[in-house]
C-alpha cells in the first residue's frame, strides 16, 4: 500500500494560509545533491569503522544497466569502510544499501509540490521495490506523521513486510558536525520470513534514520533481530545546505 496524502481543498488552504502566514516545509533529505557526500562515525567500541553515503546520478550506477540499475534520477549509496579489514594498508568496503530514486511530484498546481522519492531500482527486496515510497515529505502540520506497508520476496526462498513510519523529532539531535533541532525520523521495520530451511525462521530488523532540515541524514541506527545495535552519526558532509527561505 502507497501512503496517502491529504490536501486542503483550494479554497479552505488559501484562507489558512492567509490566517497564519505562508509556512514551508525545508528540504529535509537532501537527496538531489548530485555528487554530495556525507561521513558517519560509528559507534561502537574498539572500532574505527566508518560509513559514506554518496547521492550521484543513476546513469553512474555501477551494477549492470540490464538489472534496470540506471532507472530514475539519484543513485543513493551508502558503503561501510573497514579500514585494514583485507590487511594491513587495505580497507574493507562493504555496501551497505544501495538503490535508485526519483522526485515525486504533484504538478496540478502553479507550483511543483513535494510528495517524496520513490524507488526506482534496488539491489534486493529486503531493501523496498519499485514504484514504493522511500520517504514522503512532511507537511508543516506538527503532529505530521504517515505509515505504509508492503510486501517484496524472493520466490520460494524469503518474503518481506516493509512497515515504514515517518514523522517530526521532538528532540534535539547532537552529532559532531553540529546540533540539529529541525529533523524528521523514518522508522523502517522489516520482517524476513525464510522458508529454504527445514523450519520457517522470522527476522525482525529495525531501521531508524533521522533527517535534517538542509542537511539530509544525520543518524542511522540499525537494530538486528538478535539485539545487536548499530548506530551511525555524521561527522561531516560538504552537501550544500538547501534553501530554507
Amino acid at each position: 500500500m502507497r501512503p496517502g496524502l491529504t490536501l486542503l481543498a483550494l479554497p479552505a488552504l488559501a484562507l489558512l494560509m492567509a490566517a497564519c502566514g505562508p509556512k514551508v516545509v525545508p528540504d529535509y533529505f537532501n537527496l538531489e545533491q548530485i555528487g554530495a557526500s556525507w561521513h558517519f562515525d560509528v559507534v561502537l567500541p574498539d572500532t574505527d569503522e566508518f560509513w559514506t553515503l554518496q547521492t550521484l546520478d543513476a546513469d553512474d550506477d555501477e551494477h549492470p544497466p540490464g538489472d534496470g540499475a540506471h532507472r530514475g534520477d539519484i543513485w543513493f549509496k551508502l558503503t561501510r569502510t573497514i579500514p585494514d579489514g583485507l590487511g594491513p594498508g587495505t580497507d574493507q568496503v562493504i555496501p551497505q544499501r544501495q538503490f535508485n530514486l526519483s522526485h515525486d511530484e504533484d504538478l496540478s498546481g502553479s507550483e511543483p509540490l513535494s510528495l517524496g522519492y520513490e524507488y526506482k531500482w534496488v539491489a534486493g527486496p529486503e531493501e523496498g521495490d519499485h514504484g514504493e515510497f522511500f520517504v514522503v515529505t512532511p507537511t508543516w502540520e506538527e503532529d505530521w506523521n504517515e505509515f505504509w506497508t508492503y510486501e517484496t520476496s524472493v520466490e520460494g526462498a524469503s518474503d518481506f513486510e516493509h512497515d515504514i513510519t515517518g514523522s517530526y523529532c521532538d528532540e534535539l539531535v547532537e552529532t559532531a558536525a553540529g546540533i540539529f533541532q529541525d529533523c524528521v525520523r523514518y522508522e523502517r521495520v522489516v520482517t524476513t520470513t525464510n522458508y529454504e530451511g527445514q523450519e520457517e525462521q522470522v527476522l525482525v530488523t529495525t531501521h531508524t534514520e533521522i533527517w535534517a532540515a538542509g542537511i539530509g541524514l544525520v543518524r542511522y541506527e540499525i537494530v538486528a533481530s538478535d539485539g545487536e545495535q548499530t548506530i551511525a552519526v555524521l561527522r561531516t558532509t560538504d552537501a550544500d545546505q538547501a534553501d530554507q527561505e
